[in-house]
């Protein structure tokens, strides 16, 4: 398997497990919500949860023991050109960070009985936080890609590219 199709492969299975734990989770931190949309199954939404967790870690982790130098080498040229901070890089750094910051505080909330009620709390509340920021990301981050989820679906249904310029009627002109 190739790193782009190995980091594509990744980039799905963090879409849908992200989508899972979003709805999941706002399922579950929202009772009445829950009541209205799914009634009350809320074991069952909590198990759902903690398996799309465990698909949001172990997501990177198979990605790393399948192809760690590459995509490291790509993490690496992605954070450490020498160009300022711009939305790229923010998000590459928000998506870590706040990537960490869940699977952390959801393996603590998991092992609940193993830990203090102090470290609990405050696992629960950077839980939620690192939750908003990661919810608050997802709009600008498509945003941002549509021009190239624009051009996968294209592919995808057999559509062609759309050209990188167009291209003037007079051969000597520049294209813009």
């Amino acid at each position: 398997m190739t790193p782009v199709t190995t980091r594509r492969l990744l980039h799905t299975a963090h879409l849908i497990a992200t989508l899972v734990l979003l709805a999941t989770g706002f399922l579950i931190q929202w009772p009445d919500l829950r009541a209205r949309v799914v009634g009350g199954y809320g074991r069952e939404l909590a198990e759902v949860h903690v398996w799309a967790g465990w698909a949001f870690a172990a997501a990177p982790a198979l990605a790393l023991a399948l192809v760690a130098r590459p995509l490291l080498a790509d993490l690496g040229r992605r954070l450490g050109s020498q160009e300022p901070m711009s939305w790229r890089k923010a998000h590459v750094l928000i998506t870590l960070v706040a990537g960490v910051l869940l699977t952390l505080t959801g393996i603590a909330l998991w092992v609940p009985r193993s830990l203090p009620l102090a470290l609990l709390d405050a696992s629960l509340e950077v839980h939620i936080w690192a939750t908003w920021v990661f919810a608050a990301s997802l709009p600008v981050h498509l945003f941002v890609a549509r021009r190239k989820i624009v051009e996968r679906v294209r592919l995808a249904l057999g559509g062609e590219p759309p050209p990188l310029f167009e291209f003037a009627d007079d051969p000597d002109e520049e294209p813009p």
